[in-house]
């Protein structure tokens, strides 16, 4: 979680063309929500399109270790401004060592603004032998 600041969270881009607009970093400000929650933090990544006609590849991840075995449920809010059409290439990702779990953004904004929709990841977090227990907790999101 932002909580405020981005302490803890590693972020990654791809580089734009030479020149073109690229806004990417943690950010604060209202947001409009599809369920009426509260939002005021977020990453955001955003070109120009008329300069990259599509937007190259980023993330955001934060490690975490020593979780129990179990089931787990991974929520975040995906924002978008796309219209008219399905979302394309925003996922909501858990990776442990069981495997990879991801939801696709599938939402558009309704009216072009900045819009933010929750998703969710259901998946298992569990030890095996022949890893250690401290790494085998890993999830990394």
């Amino acid at each position: 979680m932002f909580d405020g600041n981005a302490n803890g969270w590693v972020s990654r881009r791809d580089a734009v063309p030479g020149g073109a607009q690229d806004n990417f970093g943690y950010t604060s400000g209202t947001i409009t929500t599809s369920d009426g929650v509260p939002f005021t933090t977020c990453f955001q990544r955003w070109n120009s399109k008329t300069q990259v006609p599509r937007q190259p590849d980023w993330s955001v991840t934060q490690d975490l270790t020593g979780l129990p075995d179990g089931k787990y449920r991974l929520k975040a809010y995906i924002l978008t401004n796309v219209t008219g059409m399905q979302p394309e290439g925003r996922f909501l990702v858990a990776k442990t060592l069981a495997g990879e779990k991801r939801t696709e953004a599938n939402v558009p904004s309704p009216d072009g603004s900045a819009y933010a929709v929750p998703y969710t990841v259901d998946f298992f977090c569990y030890w095996w032998y022949g890893h250690d227990r401290h790494d085998s907790g890993k999830l990394q999101l």
